[in-house]
């Protein structure tokens, strides 16, 4: 429509948002990528660079939340950084506040980083913008709490995929505390990154109130869930899948031990329809703990072998390898003499 009426230089404004933010709780994410693509390059046409490299960026998200290839996503976000930021004239030229998208588009390819390896190049800069000391002084900054959510967000999910729960935990509270303390616009703009914070701290919540013996975290964990089960209300290709994981993963907390089973296959069919590659080998991955943990060593394997599969037809190398060293680790701790069947059953108040 904007094409129809001669206003074109306003199509990446309106679809950094619509694409962007708005349409991941209607539509499958997979299908908002081309739009924020063809956005981008009009907007450049038209001389509006702040929201044509502001779709760029959300392109790249909704890439990685849609698990499309990171091998090929980690050289355009290179690419889009070094050309962007390092080898222009943009940083005298742009309105925008650029030590804050410069830091957001690091901490993005910081992920992907994490998880296929490579790029000595960056890796310098990369910890300078990303670490710890960082993020405390961005969060006493109020102009800059835009990119605390992105931090917070960009560690949780590294510390997910490497099994530090307890990270989960800490940067979804710290996520949850900036986007509280947002001015309303900015808090809706920053729900791209409820998702994994809902989503991967209601699973921390969860495994971590059997490896601690913490019952309490069931009904954090529970709550977090509910929110996950309103967005798969609105959009069932983007969510049914996360809703059953975390389902799956409550009852195994609860001591049902066939309802969990059953819930994981059921993720694991509804992240393969809906093309979550990535999700449906964390969904495999859990699955083979689970099996493990219940004194099923040898089918908990092939699982744990076929979310290896999967992690690495995504692209996450590194991550392979981590699950490669400690899978050996888990089978020795679950040998038969040791196994323990979860069979307690907690009260939820």
């Amino acid at each position: 429509m904007l094409h129809h009426t001669g206003a074109s230089k306003l199509m990446a404004r309106v679809f950094s948002p619509v694409y962007g933010v708005i349409s991941l709780w209607r539509e499958p994410v997979h299908a908002s990528i081309d739009p924020l693509m063809a956005a981008s390059a009009i907007g450049f046409a038209e001389g509006d660079a702040d929201h044509a490299l502001a779709c760029i960026k959300l392109a790249h998200r909704q890439r990685f939340l849609s698990g499309l290839d990171l091998t090929t996503l980690k050289r355009d976000q290179e690419d889009f950084v070094k050309k962007h930021f390092f080898q222009s004239s943009y940083f005298k030229t742009s309105s925008m506040r650029m030590p804050c998208v410069l830091k957001a588009a690091l901490g993005d390819l910081s992920v992907t980083l994490a998880l296929t390896g490579g790029s000595e190049e960056l890796s310098a800069l990369l910890e300078s913008a990303t670490d710890e000391k960082t993020l405390e002084e961005t969060s006493l900054n109020s102009n800059e709490s835009s990119y605390a959510l992105d931090a917070c967000n960009q560690r949780l999910i590294k510390a997910l995929f490497f099994n530090d729960f307890n990270a989960v935990l800490k940067y979804s509270e710290k996520y949850f505390a900036h986007r509280s303390d947002l001015q309303h616009w900015l808090r809706f703009a920053g729900r791209i990154g409820d998702i994994y914070s809902t989503f991967f701290g209601g699973l921390s919540c969860f495994i971590l109130s059997r490896k601690k013996s913490q019952p309490d975290l069931i009904s954090r964990g529970s709550f977090l869930m509910t929110e996950v089960e309103s967005w798969s209300h609105q959009c069932q290709w983007n969510y049914e899948n996360k809703l059953l994981l975390l389902k799956a993963e409550r009852s195994y907390s609860l001591g049902d031990i066939p309802v969990a089973e059953a819930l994981y296959q059921l993720s694991i069919n509804s992240a393969r329809e809906h093309k979550f590659i990535h999700e449906e080998a964390l969904a495999y991955e859990l699955f083979g703990n689970f099996k493990i943990e219940n004194g099923q060593s040898s089918i908990g394997k092939k699982h744990l072998d076929t979310a290896c599969e999967l992690y690495k037809k995504w692209g996450a190398y590194r991550k392979v390898e981590s699950m490669t060293k400690s899978t050996s680790a888990e089978l020795a701790r679950s040998s038969p003499s040791s196994v323990k069947l979860l069979s307690q059953k907690f009260t939820i108040y």
